[in-house]
């Protein structure tokens, strides 16, 4: 039930192009989100590797490490961590977010991937900033 349920979530993901990721939403291999201003993209790449690109050189800027691993989804969790998964559910990698249900994730203009808790305090960043 588990893995149904974040396929369907992550098939909502692909359908909604967005800078943010929600409670729940994931991106499985090949999908992505976008800053709004279209300058950088986080991608979860085939390898397993989830990736921050600068679009204008096609430079990654940040990435998970997870490159050649089994993972299959990145997601924001039940317990708002953000975490990259393989397909039974285990953590590869995590940002290290605690009890913030209702935690986001935003892919910032300035090229700062940073997950923000309800009361938008930064709880954690890629600390990328940089230009577009």
């Amino acid at each position: 039930m588990f893995i149904k349920i974040i396929l369907f979530m992550a098939l909502v993901s692909l359908i909604t192009a967005t800078d943010t990721m929600l409670p729940g939403y994931c991106l499985i291999k090949g999908s992505s989100i976008r800053s709004s201003n279209e300058c950088f993209l986080l991608s979860l790449q085939g390898d397993g590797n989830l990736v921050l690109y600068r679009d204008s050189d096609n430079q990654a800027i940040w990435s998970s490490g997870t490159f050649l691993t089994k993972s299959s989804m990145a997601c924001i969790q039940e317990d708002g961590d953000f975490a990259i998964l393989d397909k039974s559910g285990k953590v590869l990698w995590n940002a290290g977010i605690r009890n913030n249900k209702n935690s986001q994730i935003i892919l910032q203009d300035d090229g700062n991937l940073v997950a923000y808790d309800n009361s938008h305090k930064a709880l954690w960043a890629s600390n990328t900033v940089t230009n577009c």
